[in-house]
């Protein structure tokens, strides 16, 4: 199968396969939708990449899947062509490990109709998800991947979906409220198939109170279309032709045999021992047993809706969002000599280390060197090359967007820290967010007196300075004392937010300070107040005071509201605006700056990569983000989330450099 590397694997495969003639009012239709959709930004760039016959059986799958509604069928276009891009859906790779684990767990499994007619059959398993062994984007890429190889059959997406979700045997624990709503809403709202039904097979007693709940964030028609059914009730629904022998059917499922023809359909050539090599808890299951005993009510699966990881694909043409693009070539300032120091000039709000004034506290014992500081910046360790910011420019002219995104994946990609010790955050499960975020022991903040000694935070090296940063999660509700706690003790007076409190609907961070002028809390033995709040567009600047005793301290709350989680800021110049204030603010004082967001990887790890970058940049005239990610990743283990990410940090710095007079503004 041929494909247009520009173009996402998903469109590749839609072939005009149809053989029935349409009629002249459908004909109509199928113009009228093209010619919308190439009006709406993104949308149109994307129909336009494909062929004529790709063409048209795009239309065709979303013409069908909303009755052949045109203005329906344009809205479900842009939402799907929005889900991909922001959740990051383009190219869903197999042989990614986290979306393979998913993929043999056989938790999900697609029945295909065995005629003309028949709709396909969506199973999930409930027994087999454990939230906190996965993640909610690995969850989903599993059930992407099949549904588009499923959709790559027009009668299948004629007839439309049924998605069967199997509690027999299941516990509470292997229950996920926003995984399933997040699941519902997709199938009807964002996403080309035709939902027919939902059948809830052998819902457990306790599974009552959470239906009722579930149904208050689902839309209103997939709501209608839910069904709570057993195994004597199911046939009523399906015929048991279509249905496997779990579920009391005749239809003898091969779940191996359906990946290999979902791969064969989506143009995957999966490598001969992916079915055989450990590394997936196993590697495929049969049958439906029973997974490990998960129920209690203490639900521990925070991590299931951070969506770790990225796609895998070959790359794509997937622009960002906003104002700054890859599509133009980078230009060169005629004359700029190889290491880029000619017209270098320092700005004089940068003078080396990180943001802030000094580090101090209870940190490890580490001292400043004479010849590179931190060992983030000794580029024998890093395993890249650093070069000069000519070079750099013109190898981002050269690698695009897609290069940028292939190097991610080749080179950085999910980073869980199993390699590395993390004893204290297994054994301090209730202290951490996410279950797929460690706290690697080598480098994590120790607090002093309490019950535990531990806090989900990591001591990060600047640019030539040793503990720089304080590197954390967003506090829960509980670990808010021990964040203040920390921060008393390392004598942190800014603290840098780049997460909202709740993004989507989901709690990102529990409200730990005071938020209006003159009020105080107290958390644990420090005392919070409020001073006075500036609010502007993208800023949230907080004075606040902490009182210990009898001692009396200045804080300084930075939130930067405009960065989305697991994306990257609307444009870069908002971005560097804010760090530029941080640096004004962290030069006034002493000790590390705290940077958090959620997890405190992603829009944390981005932060600290453009601010060391930066630094390093006007003081030596080079540039080494892939080596500045590899030493974060060792001190902070998962910075840096998304390949969007990474390439947004090259887009900052670029930005940074045509700022400051080392590039043009073009």
């Amino acid at each position: 199968m041929s494909q247009n590397s520009s173009v996402s694997l998903w469109y590749c495969v839609c072939e005009d396969s149809s053989a029935s003639k349409l009629s002249g009012a459908e004909e109509t239709a199928l113009q009228n939708f093209a010619d919308r959709i190439r009006q709406i930004p993104h949308c149109g760039d994307r129909l336009r990449l494909l062929s004529e016959s790709q063409q048209r059986a795009v239309s065709l799958k979303f013409l069908r899947a909303r009755k052949w509604d045109v203005q329906r069928a344009v809205d479900l276009f842009a939402a799907h062509e929005k889900l991909r891009r922001v959740e990051y859906f383009e190219h869903i790779d197999p042989c990614d490990e986290g979306v393979r684990a998913e993929l043999l767990s056989e938790k999900l499994t697609i029945v295909p109709g065995q005629s003309s007619s028949d709709s396909v059959v969506a199973l999930f398993t409930a027994c087999r998800h454990r939230p906190p062994e996965t993640t909610h984007r690995d969850t989903l890429k599993s059930l992407i991947f099949q549904l588009d190889a499923a959709l790559a059959v027009d009668s299948a997406q004629e007839n439309g979906l049924v998605f069967v979700y199997d509690m027999t045997g299941s516990k509470y624990g292997n229950f996920d409220y926003d995984l399933s709503i997040r699941i519902l809403n997709m199938l009807k709202g964002n996403y080309p198939a035709r939902l027919k039904k939902v059948l809830i097979v052998t819902a457990p007693i306790w599974f009552k109170a959470p239906f009722q709940v579930l149904r208050m964030f689902v839309r209103e028609k997939p709501r209608d279309r839910v069904f709570i059914v057993n195994s004597s009730t199911i046939s009523s629904h399906l015929p048991l032709e279509v249905l496997p022998g779990s579920l009391g059917g005749t239809r003898a499922h091969d779940h191996q045999a359906w990946l290999r023809e979902a791969c064969r359909r989506m143009g995957r050539t999966l490598p001969p021992d992916y079915f055989t090599r450990g590394g997936v808890g196993g590697g495929l299951q049969s049958g439906s047993g029973a997974a490990s005993d998960t129920s209690s009510l203490t639900d521990d699966s925070g991590s299931a809706g951070t969506g770790r990881g990225v796609g895998g694909g070959g790359g794509g043409d997937w622009l960002l969002d906003g104002s700054v693009s890859m599509t133009d070539s980078v230009v060169i300032a005629s004359g700029a000599s190889g290491n880029g120091s000619s017209s270098r000039k320092r700005s004089p709000s940068i003078d080396g280390g990180g943001v802030s004034g000094g580090s101090g506290g209870n940190s490890p014992s580490k001292k400043r060197s004479g010849d590179g500081g931190s060992k983030i910046n000794d580029d024998k360790n890093t395993r890249s090359k650093s070069m000069s910011l000519a070079a750099f420019a013109a190898r981002i002219s050269a690698m695009q967007r897609e290069g940028l995104v292939e190097e991610f994946n080749s080179k950085l990609g999910p980073d869980r820290g199993s390699d590395r010790p993390c004893d204290a955050f297994r054994r301090n499960r209730d202290r951490n967010r996410y279950a797929d975020v460690p706290c690697l022991d080598a480098s994590r903040v120790r607090l002093k007196g309490g019950d535990s000694d531990y806090v989900h935070a990591n001591w990060v090296d600047g640019y030539q300075q040793a503990n720089a940063y304080i590197c954390t999660q967003g506090p829960l509700p509980h670990t808010v004392p021990d964040f203040w706690s920390m921060v008393w003790q390392n004598n942190v007076g800014v603290i840098v937010m780049t997460t909202r409190l709740v993004e989507g609907r989901r709690t990102k961070c529990a409200l730990y300070w005071p938020k209006s002028p003159g009020e105080s809390q107290t958390y644990g033995d420090v005392t919070v107040t409020c001073q006075s709040v500036d609010d502007q567009e993208d800023l949230v600047t907080t004075e606040l005071t902490i009182t210990q005793r009898d001692s009396c301290r200045s804080v300084t709350h930075l939130q930067f509201t405009s960065w989305p989680d697991f994306g990257i800021p609307h444009a870069a110049g908002s971005f560097l605006k804010f760090l530029d204030q941080v640096r004004s603010v962290a030069k006034e004082r002493r000790g590390p700056v705290l940077v958090h967001c959620s997890a405190g990887i992603g829009r944390t790890g981005t932060f600290l990569t453009v601010d060391i970058a930066m630094r390093r940049l006007v003081d030596t005239g080079e540039v080494d983000l892939l080596g500045t990610v590899l030493k974060l990743r060792e001190q902070r283990a998962g910075s840096i989330q998304t390949a969007e990410q990474y390439v947004f940090c090259h887009l900052a710095l670029l930005e940074f450099a045509a700022n400051i007079g080392l590039l043009p503004p073009e």
